[in-house]
């Protein structure tokens, strides 16, 4: 899902910074841009997160998905609607 470049180099198995031109098998191309929180930016090439469609049980919140350099899965939290994440766009 990692794409080919943009990541902070790893040195363990399967992380998404670690031998990048492995990267993107599956298509998605997720670019590690970060997010913003209250305050200011920050995650550029450690974190590709993704608002998800689905919120949670708390007014304001929602849940995102993200890859992040030292895991080598996807996670998924929840934020506040104020924070900045991506947003991915599926052409019908």
């Amino acid at each position: 899902m990692a794409s080919d470049s943009g990541w902070q180099v790893q040195t363990d198995y399967g992380d998404a910074g670690w031998d990048q031109t492995s990267n993107n098998s599956s298509g998605f191309n997720a670019i590690p841009v970060g997010y913003r929180y209250q305050s200011g930016f920050g995650g550029e090439s450690t974190r590709a997160g993704f608002w998800s469609s689905t919120g949670m049980s708390q007014q304001g919140y929602a849940f995102y998905r993200y890859l992040f350099t030292g895991y080598s899965f996807l996670q998924r939290d929840g934020n506040l609607f104020s924070h900045g994440h991506s947003v991915r766009l599926v052409k019908d």
